[in-house]
């Protein structure tokens, strides 16, 4: 970012059609931007970015798509001091703003008078104290308003960063960021509710856009949190509404201003990501509203790279994965020798991966694996895995062992280069922000720790790449052939498991005290079992699953290795109730999964439930116990559906 003086930052006096006009250098700019002109883009938003807040929060919002997209901490950081930078020099223009205005007769006391008692008692204060001068006197400067507007989505993009990081740290500044960038959204908010008929005259349209985007975004990304989560993120006395969320986007995306794409790029996010974790309860609800954003932005701008991306997301979830391949190869080939190169091709290359284990084409997964290896993408040790994994899928369990071998002495490595550590794969690197790849390492680990007492000699006993694909829900995008491959996979290690206990019982028939221990294969049959069980869900063979995800419960105390299958099974057991109509059971055993803590993939499992639980709430299906408040107190008023119109 460049160097500035803040002290020196001038005041915003500009008219709101002024503005608007000024502002036409940033609307070219997010137009190359989305236009896969990336270096374009970023040199004419450098050129104002040092004295204008807005050109500086558009180079900001460039590391933030960065960000999002890579898993290095230097990119995170990159991107939070960027829009710190932002911030900072955003506060300094309003500062000035306000203090000049002083002179020409809107009094410093007032406004922060009027803050003062918006942050204490809400909203009353600012709609029942209108200023008695004239019409342009009554209304607070277009100056001041855009500064709020910037400051407040330099704060939500902030918070979105923090929120990926899944941590309990990564919550609480996320939570101080979204309350920092709500107070000043609902301060614009009570301007413009003021304003009514005549918004157009004081309030510039890009800042509108903005307050709508913002809003809009707040409310749905703590309707998506769990109450767990959302109760550290959120310090909010009332509920978010998601319809006023989606109605603010789609009003934000059909004006066709700065924030328009953006608020394109959200819904689909919202949508493919949500879906990805419950696509149970999701796909049927959300897939058509996805196409519908997705064709429309296309319209707009028909090769970007970035709307391509989510072209192949959405593509993935109604079942078409060719097609989502394809649109995630042409995403990587228009944005090379640019900006974005890297960040896209390994984004879309790690996609492409899931695509190829979804289709069981396990040569290309490992083409793909190996790619993102010699690039040093991610982390190498989730990649070795799943290479590995891979392999054995083929049969070349040698191959497979290698790979696996290489992810303990990645482990043994990382460790004992920690000082003080207390064991030696006691955690994964710590080379990540994020908090739910902490986990996947740590369940790799595990699962490699595992394969290892055996001297890897029982690898064939389990399917780890169906395993993964299952956990991530991939098996409700696979085509039906793939899926009987792979229940004829499944079915092939729990037969192969059976023979191998019945030639132990063999030789406990013969000899007195064999050297031979008796193995169980708990932990092996329990992972194939559910595997079996979300491979009938999936097939609608519900009544079929049930004794499936009985054994399970019944051999719960026996299973040692992962113990993450608890609560998944829960999981499994509740969509078998709630597909046979008895959706008070399934949201019973739902609830009963929630009881299970720090286990790999807890976040995503409670994500799941969440969003399942909230799909029971909408149907009136009664809760089993009463869940803890999902929002602490605070004095902030609630903006609600029936204002926007």
């Amino acid at each position: 970012m460049p160097q500035s003086n803040f002290t020196a930052t001038p005041a915003n006096n500009l008219t709101a059609a002024d503005q608007e006009v000024q502002d036409e250098t940033v609307a070219t700019a997010i137009h190359y931007l989305f236009s896969n002109q990336f270096m374009k883009a970023k040199h004419l938003l450098e050129k104002e970015a040092a004295t204008d807040p807005l050109h500086s929060l558009g180079l900001g919002s460039m590391l933030f798509l960065k960000a999002i997209m890579t898993d290095e901490p230097g990119a995170h950081q990159e991107c939070l001091d960027a829009l710190m930078y932002t911030y900072d020099l955003t506060a300094s223009q309003l500062e000035a703003t306000v203090r000049q205005h002083s002179i020409f007769g809107h009094s410093v006391f007032q406004y922060l008078h009027h803050c003062y008692y918006y942050l204490k008692c809400g909203n009353q204060h600012i709609t029942s104290h209108p200023s008695p001068t004239n019409a342009a006197e009554a209304y607070t400067s277009n100056g001041i308003l855009r500064a709020h507007v910037i400051k407040a989505e330099c704060c939500l993009q902030m918070a979105i960063i923090y929120l990926m990081q899944g941590s309990y740290v990564g919550y609480l500044q996320c939570g101080v960021n979204l309350r920092r960038a709500y107070s000043s959204y609902y301060y614009v908010w009570q301007e413009h509710q003021r304003m009514d008929q005549v918004h157009s005259d004081f309030l510039d349209q890009d800042t509108l856009s903005g307050l709508q985007f913002g809003i809009g975004a707040i409310h749905l990304i703590l309707d998506a949190l769990p109450p767990s989560i959302r109760r550290l993120v959120s310090s909010f006395t009332w509920k978010p509404e998601k319809p006023l969320g989606f109605a603010l986007l789609h009003l934000c995306k059909q004006k066709n201003r700065i924030r328009s794409p953006w608020a394109s790029l959200l819904l689909l996010a919202y949508y493919t990501t949500l879906t990805s974790y419950c696509p149970e309860m999701l796909t049927m609800e959300y897939t058509q509203p996805a196409i519908e954003v997705l064709l429309e932005t296309q319209q707009l701008y028909p090769h970007s790279a970035l709307i391509l991306f989510f072209a192949g997301r959405t593509s993935r979830l109604g079942s078409n994965l060719t097609l989502s391949t394809q649109s995630f190869l042409y995403a990587i080939e228009i944005s090379k020798s640019d900006w974005a190169e890297q960040a896209m091709h390994h984004l879309c290359t790690f996609e492409m991966t899931f695509n190829a284990m979804l289709q069981l084409d396990w040569d290309s997964a490992i083409d793909q694996l190996d790619v993102l290896l010699d690039q040093q993408y991610w982390s190498p040790m989730v990649l070795h895995y799943l290479r590995g994994a891979s392999l054995a899928m083929r049969g070349q369990q040698t191959d497979a062992i290698l790979d696996y071998a290489h992810v303990l002495s990645m482990a043994t490595a990382a460790s004992t280069s920690v000082p003080f550590s207390k064991s030696a794969f006691s955690s994964p690197p710590a080379t990540t922000h994020d908090q739910s790849l902490v986990d996947l390492q740590q369940y790799v680990i595990k699962k490699v720790q595992f394969f290892e007492q055996s001297g890897y000699q029982d690898c064939g006993l389990s399917l780890a790449a169906l395993e993964y694909v299952a956990i991530m829900d991939g098996f409700t995008w696979m085509a039906a052939p793939s899926l009987d491959e792979c229940h004829t996979l499944v079915d092939r290690c729990l037969e192969q498991i059976m023979e191998m206990q019945q030639l132990e019982y063999m030789i406990r028939k013969r000899e007195i005290d064999p050297e031979t221990p008796l193995s169980t294969f708990v932990d092996q049959r329990a992972a194939l079992l559910w595997l079996k069980a979300t491979l009938l869900n999936v097939a609608g063979r519900y009544e079929e699953a049930i004794p499936h995800v009985n054994w399970i419960v019944d051999h719960s105390d026996d299973i040692e290795v992962d113990r993450w299958l608890l609560p998944f099974t829960y999981w499994q057991a509740g969509l078998i109730a709630w597909h046979m109509d008895n959706r008070t059971h399934a949201r019973q055993l739902w609830e009963q999964a929630c009881c299970y803590k720090h286990y790999p993939f807890e976040t995503r499992l409670t994500m799941k439930i969440h969003l399942a639980l909230q799909k029971a709430d909408q149907l009136g299906v009664p809760s089993t116990r009463k869940l803890p408040a999902s929002v602490r107190s605070t004095k902030f008023q609630y903006v609600s559906l029936a204002t926007l119109f």
